[in-house]
């Protein structure tokens, strides 16, 4: 079987759902081969794992510029809503086609879809239409808010043979505007067969890996400063490709340190070395939508890990609610909270084991790509054996 794997987000060590792609469908099982097809231009930190450089279909967007027929549109930053709407158009148009013809030249049989931005989304759906190949449907984010993207988005869920989402707060959104049946299939890693996480002697090692973009930047901000004036007894690294701003290393701040990220399996092991791992949210309103359903990717190394995790941002946020509902963390939903709980942590050593043994049984049991890659493959297999085609091809 012959598989197209398509979305804008690039198959990469640098990317949280990049790993999780590349752990749940690599290697591929005996007589089974995957494609990928990602944008060929991205930043070099977001370049492809090596191994897939043979499997690589790279598609080209079209930069904001002129339309077939001599229609001119204006660049992007002043275009009206009408001009954004051709330009989108004109991409996915240009999108499909080069898929199509990946399609009919590797002979695919099945499509996996991971609709990560509105190109994406309309591109699959377009391309559904135009191939009426059975596909299965992996949502990792709920960017579809908009009344004609959230419809788009019902169009390619009930077109799909099969449908993952990746945390429970969006398999219970999802369900209840689109209907039927979706599992969750949440970001996976190599778990170690033992915990190996030990406790540590003071200062207390604190680690965050992941953004440090606008999402959370000002969360990064309030842990900085309820930590600050622990010096020697606190230390914090940040592991992230985001340069950071000077707000976060300003006096009324605790020192940090920033770290080159490093690819999953080597930062698990980086892990071992801290006693408290940091996972935040955006309070921001205007991010809530988002935090709502989205599971952040590194929640996966650093349950696997087995250290203990600190989690703090609003309540409404899924990685809030994620650990609470399972009990996995120490979880802070207000800043007024923040300090304290930390300096229990720091004295505490038994609560901060006993969490990341917690922390390692619930990787076992939830995160473990030997758990969920073949959830994944069952769910291709069994959509290309019934050789279930899509509602449009049943139509034409």
């Amino acid at each position: 079987m012959r598989v197209l794997f398509f979305s804008s987000m690039t198959v990469s060590p640098g990317s949280g759902g990049g790993n999780t792609v590349f752990n749940l469908l690599e290697p591929p099982p005996s007589g089974s081969e995957v494609l990928y097809a990602a944008p060929g231009d991205h930043p070099l930190h977001w370049a492809p794992f090596p191994e897939l450089a043979g499997r690589m279909r790279p598609f080209a967007v079209p930069k904001w510029c002129s339309l077939p027929g001599g229609n001119r549109l204006a660049l992007l930053r002043g275009a009206n809503r009408c001009g954004k709407r051709l330009h989108l158009r004109w991409a996915r148009h240009a999108v499909v086609n080069q898929l199509q013809q990946v399609v009919n030249a590797c002979e695919i049989q099945q499509l996996l879809l991971c609709p990560q931005s509105i190109l994406d989304l309309t591109a699959s759906l377009a391309l559904l239409r135009k191939t009426s190949l059975p596909a299965v449907a992996w949502f990792m984010d709920d960017y579809f808010r908009s009344r004609s993207d959230s419809r788009t988005a019902g169009e390619l869920w009930a077109h799909a043979s099969r449908r993952f989402v990746i945390s429970e707060a969006m398999q219970e959104r999802f369900t209840q505007l689109y209907g039927g049946e979706c599992e969750v299939l949440n970001n996976s890693v190599s778990v170690p067969g033992s915990n190996p996480a030990r406790p540590h002697g003071l200062p207390l090692r604190i680690a965050y890996a992941g953004a440090a973009h606008s999402y959370y930047r000002d969360t990064l901000l309030m842990v900085l400063r309820e930590f600050a004036g622990l010096d020697g007894q606190v230390e914090l690294d940040l592991y992230t490709h985001e340069e950071l701003p000077p707000a976060l290393t300003g006096k009324d701040c605790l020192p940090c340190h920033r770290r080159l990220p490093l690819p999953s399996a080597k930062l698990i092991e980086r892990l071992w070395e801290y006693d408290v791992l940091l996972l935040l949210s955006s309070f921001r309103p205007e991010h809530r939508s988002i935090a709502e359903t989205s599971l952040a990717s590194k929640i996966a190394d650093y349950l696997a890990s087995g250290c203990c995790i600190l989690a703090f941002g609003p309540p409404y946020a899924e990685n809030i609610r994620y650990a609470q509902r399972h009990g996995f963390a120490e979880v802070v939903a207000t800043h007024q909270r923040l300090r304290p709980t930390l300096l229990r942590l720091l004295h505490d050593s038994g609560r901060r084991l006993d969490l990341g043994a917690r922390a390692y049984e619930f990787a076992l049991a939830r995160h473990d790509r030997r758990r969920n890659a073949p959830r994944l493959w069952r769910a291709l297999f069994e959509a290309n054996a019934a050789g279930r085609t899509n509602n449009f091809a049943a139509a034409a």
